[in-house]
């Protein structure tokens, strides 16, 4: 089952043609969205054109671990950031 869903299309849409790339629509490149999802400053055109489809089996799981990898992108990113600037020092 696809459980990625283009997030872009409007609801009278037929979303086939999307997922097959048929159209100018961004296909789905799984490990460029999960970059796009976990590095907040960059905009790898993925994460704002796809969403795990929360009404599939276990999409609604997908769409949670997608919440928390963003999370841990944000954190690692402000982390590495706050070492880089030396905001973080050692004792």
């Amino acid at each position: 089952r696809q459980i990625m869903a283009p997030s872009q299309v409007k609801a009278s849409e037929d979303p086939k043609p999307y997922l097959e790339c048929a159209k100018p629509y961004p296909c789905l490149q799984p490990i460029v969205y999960s970059l796009d999802a976990f590095l907040p400053i960059v905009d790898l055109h993925q994460e704002k054109y796809w969403l795990p489809d929360a009404s599939k089996d276990y999409g609604l799981g997908y769409l949670i671990y997608l919440w928390l990898h963003i999370m841990s992108g944000w954190l690692l990113t402000s982390v590495l950031i706050a070492g880089l600037t030396n905001l973080v020092k050692k004792d």
